[in-house]
């Protein structure tokens, strides 16, 4: 312990300044750790605190303390791989934790891997101190809930009653499910880049970005518009419902650059180069359509991959009775079913997790913050 209280004490010395007449040490504290820092150093009469909240100083870069609940608390090891949240940005980590877990349930539902899942992450978590098997447990958990909905026990579909995924016309089903799942999470992932914006006071993010109010306005007004026709058979594409759903947010996405200087009141807004601009601004605004439309088949792979083990396990089933007889009958679920687990399930996990990075994260989330690292000086006998 003595040695670990000078490790901080050095540490210290590179928030630390020194002049001829002052000593002073900078750095961040929780508000709560505020009142008993204060109380202490007003009994030296030689000591003062000044302190500074950054809500007032824009230009203040706090460090990140994560909060989150235990379960969802596993999770956040996915987000500090892509990267910690700046001071004021949305935690990611519950979404994450809810959207991942829902993923892989879909895509590799069997009760009975599951299960087994469940377990092997249990054992990672408690004998091999990994903590990838805490998530490892609980995704094996919503595997396990999956089979029950899909009425699957180590690819055996015979066993329970449930929505059997190669049966007639479910297949379709699933991959229509999850093109309806993949514009649920588009709408919630441009809200909480509408919400960042707007505590960022960022009018190009929440006003004129592509996951910006204009862009939302954009997607999902011709999303509405297509299913409308597509359902119900009826044509909602008046000449005002596409001028305010088409033709103003895609002048506002093409004008996004300088009406955002104008918004911020920058005397210069206006480009410098205009047939640069626009040639620019086209593009770009040609890669945001494409972006659209291909984020939106990208969620098609969970139900794309749900199909696929069941498949999997379909030829596992249909080997073992080419076997024929109890012995090989049952090597050959044993090992088809360890070899679907480790190799779909790898997979599967994978798929998830970019999902979550390329689909979900990339329309709201920046990720450049810096952890919050408080140092410990106390020392054996309790003092400083």
């Amino acid at each position: 312990l003595y040695y670990h209280h000078l490790q901080a004490c050095f540490d210290l010395r590179k928030y630390a300044h020194k002049s001829d007449h002052l000593f002073s040490i900078s750095g961040w504290l929780r508000k709560r750790d505020l009142k008993p820092l204060k109380k202490m150093l007003d009994a030296d009469q030689d000591m003062m605190l000044v302190t500074e909240n950054p809500e007032d100083n824009q230009n203040l870069k706090p460090p990140t303390r994560l909060k989150n609940l235990p379960v969802i608390r596993y999770f956040q090891m996915f987000v500090e791989m892509y990267g910690l949240p700046s001071y004021g940005e949305i935690d990611p980590t519950f979404f994450v934790a809810v959207t991942y877990t829902l993923f892989f349930g879909i895509m590799f539902g069997d009760l009975g891997q599951g299960l087994v899942l469940c377990l092997a992450g249990i054992l990672m978590w408690k004998k091999m101190k990994m903590p990838l098997g805490r998530i490892v447990s609980v995704i094996g958990v919503s595997s396990a809930i999956g089979g029950i909905f899909f009425g699957s026990v180590f690819g055996l579909e015979d066993l329970l009653p449930g929505f059997g995924v190669l049966k007639g016309n479910n297949p379709l089903y699933i991959l229509l499910f999850a093109a309806g799942f993949g514009l649920v999470l588009i709408a919630l992932a441009m809200s909480l880049n509408i919400i960042n914006g707007i505590r960022k006071k960022d009018p190009g993010q929440w006003l004129f970005s592509p996951n910006g109010l204009m862009g939302a306005l954009l997607f999902f007004g011709n999303v509405a518009a297509g299913l409308t026709l597509l359902l119900a058979k009826k044509n909602i594409w008046s000449p005002l419902y596409l001028t305010l759903t088409t033709f103003v947010p895609l002048l506002a996405l093409f004008l996004a650059a300088p009406l955002t200087r104008l918004m911020r009141r920058e005397p210069h807004w206006m480009p410098e180069k205009a047939g640069e601009f626009i040639a620019e601004s086209f593009f770009e605004l040609f890669e945001v359509l494409l972006s659209y439309l291909s984020n939106t088949i990208s969620y098609v792979r969970i139900g794309a991959f749900a199909i696929s083990h069941a498949g999997m396990m379909l030829v596992v089933t249909n080997m073992a009775q080419m076997v024929g007889g109890t012995v090989g009958t049952t090597l050959v679920m044993i090992f088809g079913n360890i070899f679907v687990i480790g190799l779909e399930g790898l997979i599967v996990g994978i798929q998830c997790l970019r999902l979550q990075f390329y689909e979900f994260f990339s329309r709201f989330y920046s990720g450049g913050g810096r952890a919050f690292a408080p140092v410990n000086l106390k020392n054996n006998n309790g003092g400083i």
